[in-house]
């Protein structure tokens, strides 16, 4: 056994950097990530490019092949990179005149159903009607990204209050609800709903867990286990073309990607609280308990454990009470810091403005490139499961970057390699469509 005398200034400082105590918790952080990974781009194979065109009138089938029937029947568009194509969701009126079939080319009317070619995945939301799958399909990606950023930016005003471990508990919670309330979507404003639902939960989930996981971690595994955080969301793309592949309904592979959800909700209940917002917040018994529940786990005895809460005490406090600043305002005695204190100072404004861009960037071509590999050509699952592979040599690339490389140099060349690979992706998209059309 280790004896820390008192004296530490640092909850890592009393219970160790790293042990089974804050293992427990970083395997749940980074295995959390895992349902994340699987919901977040699961659009992929709700809406692969399935080709669809408006169904002939009753009277007529049987009586034309689908070749005749697009070829009188339906107009040609131009697809976004160019390609030339029969429409999905219009055609020309077509009426009997005799004994012949006249296409009245100089109007068109939307399909009232539809017929689909064959694809790599059975029964889609594409089948469920085509004013779901061309209109509304990037609004449900956005809805659900924009209420994961949501569930991450409102974490920040209820975490301190309610403490790291209940919205862990949340935010699964909502997860699983809303993930089974997806799979029994009666219409598209229920399923916008779920999915919100879904989002919000993830993004509560991801922030309220990388929260308690760096306060619990010493310095000298923070940068490690920040970085291993990211592991479990790789871990979950690479599983969803295995789950898309078994479940080949989107119905049951909703259901399949939520059950998981109920295994982390199980675990989140013996999660322990944050030592450092127990002592923070004043709830000193519960720190404690919380405290000498770690250093037993650890190893280490930790003695006159209340002296040393007093003193983590002072030392966390002296955040709040020490001397007003200019980025900084003062309520009720406390200093108070918030979002706005990022735009404040020109230069923390510049190095906001730039960081929250490359943010922003790198999030818009992770998931067009992810939401869109399953067509360009190829098994779909192959393709799928080899971007998402690629996620560990990166992380294993951030890794040394950040413990040894310089920051400013790094990101210089990872976004000049990353900004060509984009390009030469477009480019090479739009040379295959123009190769078709020849």
């Amino acid at each position: 056994l280790y004896k820390i005398v008192p004296g530490a200034m640092d909850v890592t400082s009393v219970i160790g950097d790293y042990g089974k105590f804050q293992r427990n918790i970083f395997m749940f952080c980074l295995l959390r990530g895992f349902p994340t990974g699987l919901h977040l781009v699961v659009y992929t194979f709700f809406f692969p490019a399935v080709e669809h065109w408006c169904a002939p009138p009753d009277e007529l089938i049987g009586n034309v092949t689908v070749d005749q029937w697009k070829a009188m029947a339906l107009p040609y568009e131009t697809g976004i990179g160019g390609d030339i194509r029969y429409s999905s969701c219009f055609m020309f009126p077509v009426k009997r005149v005799g004994s012949e079939l006249v296409a009245l080319e100089n109007i068109t009317v939307a399909c009232e159903r539809w017929e689909y070619g064959e694809t790599f995945y059975r029964h889609s939301l594409v089948q469920e009607g085509c004013d779901l799958s061309r209109t509304n399909y990037a609004f449900l990606k956005k809805d659900s990204l924009s209420c994961h950023l949501s569930g991450i930016h409102t974490c920040r005003y209820i975490f301190n209050k309610l403490g790291r471990r209940p919205l862990v508990i949340v935010s699964l919670a909502l997860s699983l609800l809303g993930g089974l309330a997806v799979s029994v979507s009666p219409s598209f404003l229920f399923l916008l709903v779920s999915r919100s639902l879904v989002g919000l939960g993830l993004g509560l989930g991801q922030a309220s867990c990388f929260c308690l996981l760096m306060e619990v971690v010493g310095p000298r595994k923070r940068t490690t286990t920040a970085v291993a955080f990211s592991l479990g969301f790789a871990l979950g793309l690479c599983a969803l073309p295995a789950f898309a592949w078994v479940f080949q309904d989107w119905r049951q592979l909703q259901v399949a990607i939520s059950l998981p959800l109920v295994v982390f909700l199980a675990w989140s209940w013996y999660l322990p609280e944050s030592p450092r917002w127990l002592v923070a917040t004043g709830k000193l018994k519960r720190a404690r308990r919380v405290l000498l529940q770690a250093g037993t786990a650890n190893g280490i005895e930790i003695k006159n454990v209340d002296s040393i809460i007093e003193q983590l005490r002072r030392k966390i406090t002296e955040v709040f009470d020490g001397p007003r600043t200019n980025v900084t305002k003062r309520r009720s005695g406390k200093v108070i810091v918030n979002c706005s204190d990022l735009l404040r100072t020109r230069k923390v404004r510049r190095y906001s403005i730039v960081l929250v861009y490359a943010s922003m960037t790198c999030g818009a071509v992770f998931y067009g490139l992810q939401f869109s590999v399953t067509s360009l050509g190829g098994n779909p699952y192959i393709n799928f499961l080899l971007a998402a592979a690629a996620e560990f040599p990166v992380c294993l690339l951030c890794y040394c970057t950040v413990r040894w490389c310089r920051r400013r140099l790094t990101m210089l060349v990872i976004f000049a390699v990353g900004g060509a690979c984009s390009v030469a992706i477009g480019l090479l998209v739009f040379a295959g469509n123009k190769v078709k059309n020849m």
